[in-house]
């Protein structure tokens, strides 16, 4: 049987570790990775709007030819619905900011009830593929810690044959070191670590990217 003091060993090892994992989650899901040659940038455009400003800024300085927003429909009564999606919303947004017109295209998503991230990679995916081929790298932006979720629902979508490169853009509302602080950023934190080990376990819906 175990002692009293292997028992105290184990619990403060295992305490340890879970102070451990608590203090390095932003780091796990606020993944930035970019690829060489990405011509194209994409945003997601559900969220705050200092996502939407940082794609601006990626856009000016990465030299891309062509920015992309994505995002769903707009709940009918919700402030702003009037732009039908979060990714005209997020058009106008960067129209106000100063992008050029010609350089940004607005990829509204279908209306779903789960893996709208997912909609709108396939969204786009097949808004590229109808004017004759998919670029061979693809950049996108989202917030901080739904990043690692993103790249996975953009590899399932585009296949092997499109690099992912995937940009977390720092969450404005809460600080990262010590998330559990904050409402928001245990709430966020938590349930974006819910949703990438549920998709990891999903796996490939049907009419996702080849292989």
């Amino acid at each position: 049987m175990p002692t009293w003091r292997t028992v105290g060993l184990a619990a403060v090892l295992g305490a340890v570790a879970f102070a451990g994992a608590v203090r390095a989650l932003p780091g796990f899901l606020a993944v930035t990775a970019r690829v060489p040659g990405a011509e194209l940038l994409a945003v997601e455009a559900w969220g705050p709007d200092f996502v939407v400003g940082a794609a601006w800024a990626e856009y000016r300085q990465g030299g891309y030819k062509r920015l992309f927003v994505t995002g769903g429909p707009m709940e009918r009564g919700e402030a702003l619905s009037e732009y039908g999606s979060y990714a005209e919303l997020g058009r106008a947004t960067l129209l106000r900011l100063g992008a050029p017109a010609e350089g940004v295209e607005a990829v509204a998503g279908p209306k779903v009830v789960r893996d709208r991230t997912l909609a709108s990679a396939l969204a786009l995916r097949a808004t590229l593929a109808a004017r004759g081929a998919l670029p061979k790298a693809l950049s996108v932006m989202t917030p901080g810690a739904h990043a690692r979720r993103t790249r996975l629902m953009y590899e399932l979508a585009f296949g092997s044959e499109v690099a992912i490169g995937i940009i977390a853009v720092p969450d404005e509302r809460y600080e990262a070191a010590e998330w559990w602080r904050s409402s928001v950023g245990l709430r966020t934190e938590l349930s974006e670590l819910i949703g990438y080990l549920q998709a990891r376990v999903v796996g490939r819906p049907a009419g996702t990217g080849g292989s």
